[in-house]
């Protein structure tokens, strides 16, 4: 039976990122290699391990997966994305990875397939998280498998979660999601995923450089730039906006990596 809803928001993120593909490509944001590397040893990836990246996006995660696993596989819906992989992948020279155009709720791979189970900043962008994480479960080795996700956070309450969810889908029509810490914790139980590790972090952001990543219209700027700061002083994003006393605004992004293991 069809999704009619999945359909609809598959459609919307295959057109942001097939949008702003060649954006995400080489912004510092997305690859910055120490990050990217934090990620990597957090997920303990070794030479013996298949790796498969849910939402891989322009690749230059699995890239650096492969250089320390034994395989990779990166699964995007949006085929842009896919060939900016292959075209880095092959700069690169990286040899062990294969990048292929998937569904991540139903990725084509068989039962017990990966090690390891990984997706970055991806989960938010999901209707139904938990069919997406049941499949990384189902992927996964039962015995030694590792589930990896690393995502910004929402506040716990569910006013301060409202706002920055409404702020994060004007910006980006393809947001879905964001949820908090224990909200996470809960998606994980409902799965049968056992958390093993977690790591918070919070990482600062310009919010002009913030919008650039989805190549906003006049209005969108207009109207994200008026709801970040009418949270100025009340901070029920979490966020912790502030002026920057040159005319523009910082704030601070929550971040979470947690690893699980099939329950």
């Amino acid at each position: 039976m069809s999704d009619p809803i999945h359909s609809s928001t598959a459609e919307t993120a295959v057109k942001q990122f097939t949008k702003n593909a060649e954006l995400m490509y080489n912004r510092k944001w997305f690859t910055d290699e120490q990050l990217i590397e934090r990620l990597v040893q957090f997920a303990g990836v070794d030479r013996n391990d298949v790796v498969v990246e849910f939402a891989c996006g322009g690749g230059v995660v699995s890239a650096t997966l492969a250089k320390g696993a034994r395989r990779v596989v990166g699964i995007d819906i949006t085929p842009k994305m896919i060939e900016l992989s292959r075209e880095r992948t092959a700069t690169e020279h990286v040899v062990n990875v294969d990048f292929r155009i998937a569904d991540c709720y139903e990725t084509g791979l068989e039962p017990d397939y990966a090690d390891v189970s990984l997706m970055r900043f991806a989960l938010h962008h999901f209707h139904d998280p938990l069919r997406v994480l049941k499949e990384m479960r189902r992927i996964t080795q039962k015995t030694n498998g590792r589930i990896v996700i690393e995502d910004v956070t929402s506040p716990s309450n569910e006013l301060g979660s409202f706002y920055l969810n409404t702020l994060e889908r004007f910006r980006d029509p393809s947001h879905s999601q964001m949820f908090s810490i224990d909200g996470i914790f809960s998606l994980f139980k409902i799965c049968q995923i056992k958390p093993t590790k977690i790591e918070l972090y919070q990482r600062s952001a310009d919010f002009e450089e913030w919008m650039e990543h989805v190549s906003p219209s006049e209005e969108t700027l207009s109207t994200c730039r008026f709801l970040l700061e009418e949270d100025i002083g009340r901070n029920l994003t979490g966020l912790d906006p502030k002026y920057d006393g040159r005319g523009g605004i910082t704030f601070t992004l929550n971040g979470i990596l947690i690893q699980g293991v099939p329950a």
